[in-house]
C-alpha cells in the first residue's frame, strides 16, 4: 500500500508560483502592446479602404501564405 500512497502523493496539489512585480508589469505591458497593435491594424485597414475608395480602385486582397521561392541556377561553362 505504501507504493500506491507514494504514487498518489506525486499528484498532490501544489500552489501556483506567486507573481513577482516583474511578472505583473510584463503581463500589463504585453496587454497594452497587444491592444495598441490591434488598434493600429484596424486603423490601417480603414484608412487603406478609404484611400482605395477615394482613388477608385477595387480593394486588393493581400495573400501572405504563399511561399516565397527564389530560383537560382548556377551554370559552369568551363
Amino acid at each position: 500500500m505504501a507504493k500506491k500512497d507514494a504514487t498518489l502523493a506525486s499528484f498532490a496539489f501544489s500552489p501556483a508560483k506567486a507573481a513577482t512585480p516583474h511578472d505583473k508589469t510584463n503581463a500589463a505591458a504585453r496587454d497594452i502592446i497587444s491592444t495598441e497593435a490591434n488598434y493600429r491594424a484596424d486603423k490601417t485597414a480603414k484608412l487603406r479602404a478609404a484611400r482605395l475608395a477615394r482613388d477608385g480602385h477595387a480593394p486588393v486582397d493581400v495573400v501572405d501564405d504563399l511561399p516565397v521561392t527564389i530560383d537560382i541556377t548556377l551554370s559552369s561553362d568551363d
